[in-house]
């Protein structure tokens, strides 16, 4: 894990970046003319498919210091804001509505490619410049050598070298899968004229000449994103720090109305868990009728809030076991080829699995009706009562208790138990227990069965044409994951042997 020289965090001068003579990227600068990577935007050869988009390869800052006033600086980085809530969750958005609106008699453009490059210096930086207008959105994401002491940063400048758009996670390597990409991206104002903007590459720790990096843009206009995209504070949502908040309680929670519109988007939402969240596993569901296919992963943060260092979390089946803390939700694009007339919205479902705080038994069905189930003995008080082999039906309900309210735990494991004591004092375990398992519904109401095993007769009545052989024993229910969460209730087992 690397732990960078910040720009913000050691306050470096902005004069050490631009407008003092002082290159950063020393020993990168030559006087070669910038290469166009028209081949990158046009795959078929000609120049205006992307309505005059072009990208140009600049070797150092130098060059960008002949297209700026004097001593213009680099500002420092804009701060966190405060965080900002999702609008619109639950089933407000038609998904369907909106993938006809933004399908109907529309042709797309949107300009992407890629190019691999070099830092060969500690501390150097690349710059690659791009003209954007008014209402185009730019995406930039930075694929890093997969090696934990090398650590680079991505920034767009516009064109007096101010940050308008970064990022800037640590590396941590996430195994195979290597650390996770810087990405960011900028929309230029919509009445802005024609200019230029820059993408800047720098070296927070570490360099190499033999491993490169990988810028990946994209380029897309109004109407082509959704609207979530761009955050209230004209941030876009394509880096962890401006993850939106999911709000995740006791509900199911889905989200609407938004997609992946261009090959390197990247959607990240969080989710805050508290000591006083009532739920212990989320399970997340993500579909779409996109040919673009897209998936999602989850990371926590092991850095700060400012700096990121995002480590993946093994997911099973879209089940996430979860602990007081943040986790950060990536939605990607995943397609080989990327479709760009095919946009449309994805669905992410995310349903809690409350932490449950107990279990009660609400009826026990057996081999006779309700209105006889329950017999008293002399001696005994009124205990339910069920005939041997028939199966025993044991209904039942989970809750979680946060404060002085109580809630359905839905979607838990139960497990049904029958006990025989007799048996069990003999060693035959066979005969002693029975188990069966359920899961709870969204109301946290259960069933489970279990098959009672052969009555010994620790009690024996005799009538007229028949002998009732029966055993006390116990029909228990407990949770699976926490078997100190336990109700059961006394019964008799029976079995009649007929005499005549």
């Amino acid at each position: 894990m690397s732990y960078k020289r910040k720009l913000i965090s050691l306050g470096i001068a902005a004069s050490m970046l631009l407008g003092t003579g002082m290159p950063v990227s020393a020993g990168q600068g030559d006087n070669a003319a910038p290469v166009l990577l028209q081949d990158v935007l046009d795959t078929d050869g000609s120049q205006n498919d992307n309505g005059g988009l072009t990208i140009q390869y600049v070797d150092s800052l130098d060059e960008i210091e002949l297209l700026l006033p004097a001593q213009v600086e680099i500002t420092e980085l804009p701060q966190p804001e405060a965080e900002v809530a999702l609008p619109k969750i639950g089933t407000q958005v038609d998904p369907a509505e909106l993938n006809a609106s933004r399908m109907l008699n529309r042709t797309r453009s949107i300009a992407d490619g890629s190019l691999a490059d070099y830092i060969e210096t500690d501390g150097g930086s690349k710059t690659y410049s791009v003209s954007l207008a008014g209402g185009q959105y730019l995406q930039v994401r930075l694929d890093l050598p997969d090696d934990e002491d090398i650590d680079y940063d991505l920034y767009i400048l516009d064109k007096n070298g101010k940050i308008v758009a970064y990022s800037q996670y640590g590396s941590y390597l996430n195994g195979s899968a290597g650390t996770v990409s810087e990405s960011t991206g900028y929309m230029v104002p919509l009445n802005a004229p024609l200019e230029t903007y820059y993408i800047y590459v720098w070296s927070a720790d570490g360099f190499s000449s033999t491993l490169p990096f990988t810028v990946n843009f994209a380029i897309s206009i109004p109407g082509e994103y959704d609207a979530y995209e761009i955050s209230a504070n004209s941030r876009s949502n394509d880096n962890s720090t401006e993850a939106s908040t999911i709000p995740v309680s006791i509900d199911t929670v889905e989200l609407l109305g938004r997609n992946i519109h261009s090959p390197i988007d990247i959607d990240w939402y969080k989710i805050e868990v508290t000591p006083s969240s009532n739920y212990s596993k989320l399970i997340l569901a993500l579909s779409t009728l996109s040919s673009n296919a897209c998936t999602f992963e989850v990371y926590t943060n092991t850095g700060s809030p400012a700096y990121h260092f995002l480590q993946k979390v093994p997911i099973t089946n879209g089940e996430l076991n979860v602990q007081t803390g943040t986790y950060y939700i990536m939605v990607k694009n995943t397609a080989a080829v990327f479709n760009s007339n095919d946009i449309q919205d994805y669905t992410l479902l995310i349903e809690s699995q409350s932490i449950p705080d107990g279990i009660i038994i609400t009826g026990l069905v057996g081999s006779e009706s309700s209105s006889s189930a329950y017999v008293a003995y002399p001696g005994f008080a009124a205990r339910f009562r069920s005939e041997s082999p028939h199966p025993v039906y044991i209904t039942g309900l989970v809750y979680s208790q946060v404060g002085d309210n109580q809630y359905a735990s839905a979607n838990t494991e139960v497990t049904g138990i029958y006990f025989n004591s007799y048996w069990y004092s003999q060693n035959n375990e066979d005969w002693a227990f029975s188990y069966g398992n359920a899961v709870t519904n969204a109301s946290g109401e259960f069933t489970v069965s279990v098959v009672p095993g052969y009555v010994y007769g620790q009690y024996v009545l005799y009538h007229l044409m028949s002998i009732q052989y029966r055993d006390s024993v116990e029909f228990a229910v407990q949770v699976s994951n926490d078997p100190s969460l336990m109700d059961s209730e006394i019964a008799w087992l029976m079995r009649i042997e007929f005499t005549g």
